[in-house]
């Protein structure tokens, strides 16, 4: 026999439900619900696609990349955050440039996390740094503080 399913698609991630298995659907939905947006879509950073970028496997509904793990995100967005456009930028023109949210949060945060002043060249900054200042940066988006591991080896 031919069996039909369903495709389920929740902010752009796709699942093959069975018909009439309510509970298999609402588990779904639920686990969907309890992640957010940069740890579903791997995408620590909440880096917006681009058709110019290499590592991201597609976008979701909202036109955020979506990486296939963690360490290709964290590469990603580390690739994305010291570009030719941001690298002679300081760590406050940096974060103006990456978000639309509270700014003045997120770079407060930011530097309080990392022990570096907004007014610090994100071309001075060592590998370290630059690690650091990513995963505070993952830390503002909401990303998961268990999964942060999988930037350490972003910089290479």
């Amino acid at each position: 026999t031919c069996r039909r399913y369903h495709v389920l698609n929740i902010s752009g991630i796709q699942k093959l439900l069975e018909p009439n298995n309510a509970s298999i659907t609402n588990k779904f939905i639920r686990e969907m619900a309890a992640e957010n947006k940069p740890s579903r879509n791997h995408n620590p950073l909440n880096v917006k696609w681009a058709a110019s970028m290499k590592l991201p496997t597609g976008k979701d509904a909202d036109g955020f990349a979506i990486y296939k793990s963690d360490a290709d995100g964290f590469k990603g967005g580390y690739a994305n955050l010291f570009d030719h456009n941001r690298i002679n930028m300081t760590i406050q023109e940096a974060i103006q440039s990456w978000s639309t949210t509270d700014q003045q949060v997120y770079v407060k945060n930011v530097c309080n996390w990392t022990n570096l002043t907004a007014d610090t060249k994100m071309s001075s900054l060592n590998a370290a740094q630059r690690v650091s200042l990513v995963k505070a940066m993952a830390r503002q988006e909401g990303f998961p503080q268990d999964r942060m591991s999988a930037a350490d080896g972003c910089a290479v």
